[in-house]
């Protein structure tokens, strides 16, 4: 009698199940936000490590060329050369630090970003555009180089990174994107959705002139600036 009872009592009752499965759905619910997080984090670290490459090529390339980045046009496709007074003759400044970087791959962006669309990167040339403008050089084309040592603080100028200017989404082709005369790390979304919000949880991930990238969660005029010789926004 006793051995038939304990037969009876090997399985689980309905109740029984009904709690563990209660019980892993639940731990799923509680694991879930963490693995997500950590699925953010591990996608920013890898664009902050393309960011950075960039980063190194534009360094390897200034090295080269008398302490001169890749100067910058208007838009110009991969493959492509500038056709107007802008950059005439030269292609995207993406092509022209190609042969710097580690692989096509970093210059193809980020892999969070919202749209599927390469080259959203831009290249920060905006204490070169102030200074040309200041100097009267070519009008309307301001398109000078920026000059490395010029940088007067190389650990706070904003050198590139990631773009929320959603605009230059109407240029997908274009490897061309910089800040000359429109700003690209903007924290929020602004002015009827001229910018985006930004695609990172943790911050914007910006390169500076000494080769750092830094996850940015907001315009700081003690630590960052786009002028050459002043702590200055955009």
């Amino acid at each position: 009698m006793d051995t038939i009872a304990q037969g009876r009592r090997k399985g689980f009752t309905l109740v029984e199940l009904l709690v563990v499965i209660s019980v892993i759905a639940l731990l799923i619910a509680l694991l879930m936000p963490a693995i997500k997080q950590a699925r953010q984090t591990a996608l920013q670290i890898r664009c902050a490590a393309h960011v950075r490459a960039i980063g190194i090529g534009l360094d390897a390339f200034a090295n080269e060329h008398q302490d001169e980045y890749p100067r910058a046009g208007n838009l110009i496709p991969w493959g492509a050369i500038g056709i107007d007074t802008a950059l005439p003759g030269r292609p995207s400044w993406m092509e022209q630090v190609d042969a710097y970087t580690q692989s096509r791959e970093v210059l193809a962006g980020c892999p969070t970003y919202p749209l599927e669309l390469d080259y959203h990167y831009f290249l920060g040339a905006r204490a070169a555009w102030i200074d040309a403008r200041e100097r009267n050089f070519n009008p309307p084309y301001y398109h000078a180089a920026m000059v490395r040592g010029r940088v007067a603080f190389p650990s706070a100028y904003v050198l590139g990174g990631d773009i929320t200017y959603k605009l230059l989404d109407e240029a997908p082709i274009d490897a061309d994107k910089d800040d000359f005369t429109q700003e690209c790390l903007v924290y929020q979304e602004l002015e009827g959705l001229i910018y985006r919000a930004p695609h990172h949880p943790n911050g914007l991930n910006t390169l500076f002139v000494d080769v750092h990238v830094s996850a940015t969660r907001t315009f700081d005029q003690a630590q960052m600036t786009y002028r050459y010789d002043s702590m200055s926004p955009w």
